[in-house]
């Protein structure tokens, strides 16, 4: 162990041990030190990679694409309303979405071990966790035997296709097979955007969160987009980060943001650890030093600290890696990468369909929006890209893509492979 500070503790070995109800130690991090403007920022950032790796896997491989998606597509079929589950909250049906996301990710679990799954109560508690680790709010959720039978018939005839896709990508050690297969068109995208951006309100459906956000991130706050795509992400969440480094905050007062650590059998107080794995190799490192250095500052300010120190040590003077890949800055950076994945997605809606006439219909597009503006006396409009800088955003979409780019796979894997994609 090397002392960081005098309470920070660099874990590596075995002699500690955490008793907490949270796997994830980095939603108390960020409950601490992150403003909502960060959160909405690395979301977004984490979800337009995933999109990136998602039409590489489209683009590239094209035939393993369409049959995940088509496993989607057929969970989604026999999930009728008479299958789905009573949903005491809400006084209704489940969304089946989160059905369909338990159904696919037990079949990825098992994937690596099939026969200790088939039992009927084996399945049926997995997706009933795997449901309720989506949503807080499923109390005493009970499942149709017919549901279970279903399902299970559905693993046994489609489970050996399923594993050889997941099998031979890497996709998967990032996003859920169900996330690889949500492509959501940037065109439509974009019109979300712009139309919540400039508070466009009746052209789309907002949460009360939308309320207390920036107004690049407010679309992440919207229902019912017709879309069911997107719709997935608004029911399930997100992407996010995925990160083998954890913080780790023991205040030793058992509140919320508390874990309980043992060293050596007796419980640590006023300690915050960063944990590192020995068997591989660190992901997103930086970005996790430039939070512990942050989630610090806000511990000696709350306990009265003296933090002079901090001026004069390297851990605190270091500025590590930005803590997201494609959002750099906030002024114009989310618009630039929806519009550049727009612009490639329409590219590649006919064979005769060129990048210039791509653009072309993104900028009747925007005209479309600024009109709408003007009919709903807004006085704002929206400054389009010149032709040369949307070519130069559709090349550097194209680029990450094709994976000519790798500036995604560095970071999702800091740095661990070259390229994120087929590995057999």
């Amino acid at each position: 162990m090397v002392f960081l500070g005098f309470i920070v503790l660099l874990v590596l070995g075995s002699v500690m041990s955490f008793n907490t109800s949270h796997e994830d130690f980095e939603q108390k991090v960020s409950a601490i030190i992150n403003s909502r403007e960060s959160e909405e920022l690395e979301v977004a950032d984490a979800f337009f990679m995933h999109q990136v790796l998602v039409r590489r896997f489209k683009s590239k491989s094209n035939k393993e694409f369409k049959e995940l998606v088509n496993i989607r597509y057929e969970i989604e079929n026999f999930l009728t309303d008479d299958l789905l589950p009573y949903f005491p909250y809400a006084a209704s049906l489940l969304n089946a979405e989160y059905i369909v996301n338990a159904v696919m990710s037990l079949m990825y679990e098992v994937s690596k071990n099939w026969h200790s799954y088939l039992s009927i109560k084996k399945i049926h508690d997995e997706i009933v966790q795997k449901v309720l680790d989506k949503h807080d709010e499923v109390w005493q959720l009970e499942l149709e035997s017919e549901l279970i039978e279903t399902v299970k018939q559905y693993m046994e005839q489609n489970q050996q296709k399923f594993n050889s896709i997941v099998e031979s990508f890497n996709y998967f050690d990032f996003y859920t097979p169900l996330e690889m297969t949500l492509e959501v068109d940037g065109q439509m995208l974009l019109y979300i955007y712009c139309t919540v951006f400039y508070e466009l309100e009746s052209h789309a459906y907002l949460t009360a969160w939308s309320g207390f956000t920036l107004a690049e991130t407010k679309w992440l706050y919207v229902y019912d987009t017709g879309n069911h795509e997107l719709d997935y992400f608004f029911t399930l969440g997100f992407p996010r980060y995925k990160s083998n480094v954890h913080i780790i905050i023991n205040e030793g007062k058992g509140g919320e943001k508390d874990n309980e650590v043992y060293i050596n059998n007796i419980r640590t107080s006023d300690s915050i650890y960063l944990k590192l794995p020995l068997n591989e190799s660190p992901k997103m490192l930086d970005r996790k030093l430039e939070q512990l250095k942050n989630t610090l500052h806000h511990y000696y300010q709350a306990k009265s600290v003296n933090e002079n120190f901090t001026k004069q040590s390297l851990f605190f003077k270091q500025k590590y890696k930005d803590s997201r890949c494609l959002i750099k800055e906030r002024k114009r950076s989310m618009l630039k990468v929806i519009y550049s994945i727009a612009c490639w997605d329409l590219s590649k809606r006919s064979k005769e369909m060129t990048v210039n006439m791509s653009i072309d219909e993104l900028f009747k597009d925007l005209e479309k929006i600024n009109n709408e503006l003007k009919e709903c006396e807004i006085k704002k409009s929206f400054v389009s890209y010149n032709k040369d800088t949307s070519k130069k955003y559709y090349d550097w979409m194209a680029s990450l893509i094709e994976g000519n780019n790798i500036d995604v796979d560095k970071f999702l894997t800091g740095g661990e492979i070259e390229k994120i994609g087929r590995v057999r």
